[in-house]
């Protein structure tokens, strides 16, 4: 099975958690910090989850799973060391929820890939759960490829992107300088002070552009 990569929003979903345990709880903290409605379904569950529920910050309901629990779920999450109760939680889902198996990825229509975030920038790798150490490896190389300054510097690309659209300049023109600062260079704090300068004086950014383009 092949998954297709995609952002989602999860803001004010409903999403049930069946298990207690670590999966769970590393499932219940990605979700919360997205926004997302949670609750979790188990007899029994790891202190920081009890500790998450005691805080108001998700719904532990200390109980079996039964199949009316999953009702209105958006996305469901089975997390449970028991076959038999992942493989009839799978079957009760309701046909429009989406389910990931934590088990069993591929028995479930979702899988969590292994990501980190500068700022508005969201990197993840997957493996279609070949190999979930190789992601998990992968992931670690790429932070410290991409390290917090990526954050600041993605913030400046989504300014002087608005900046240059909003300009006089033509497309030909915007898109020029829409390249210019993919340069690494502008990783460099103020080298970025200096382009949003330069974007507000009309002069200077003819000049630029004029420079770019020969």
């Amino acid at each position: 099975m092949a998954f297709t990569p995609m952002m989602i929003d999860l803001y004010d979903r409903h999403v049930v958690i069946v298990g207690g345990g670590k999966v769970a709880l590393r499932r219940a903290k990605t979700l919360l910090k997205n926004d997302a409605v949670v609750t979790v379904i188990s007899p029994k569950a790891v202190e920081d989850i009890v500790y998450l529920w005691t805080k108001g910050q998700l719904l532990w309901k200390e109980k079996y799973i039964e199949s009316t629990d999953l009702k209105g779920a958006f996305l469901i999450i089975v997390a449970t060391n028991d076959p038999i109760v992942n493989y009839n939680v799978i079957n009760w889902a309701p046909e429009e929820s989406l389910i990931n198996a934590a088990a069993d990825v591929e028995k479930g229509n979702v899988a969590f890939p292994s990501f980190f975030r500068r700022g508005d920038l969201s990197i993840s790798v997957s493996t279609n759960g070949a190999s979930p150490q190789f992601a998990v490896k992968m992931k670690k190389e790429l932070e410290c490829l991409y390290n917090e300054d990526y954050g600041d510097y993605v913030d400046f690309l989504s300014v002087c992107r608005q900046l240059i659209k909003e300009s006089f300049l033509d497309r030909y023109q915007q898109k020029l300088l829409l390249k210019e600062i993919l340069s690494e260079e502008f990783l460099d704090r103020e080298r970025q002070r200096s382009f949003i300068e330069s974007l507000n004086k009309n002069g200077k950014m003819i000049e630029r552009v004029n420079q770019n383009d020969g």
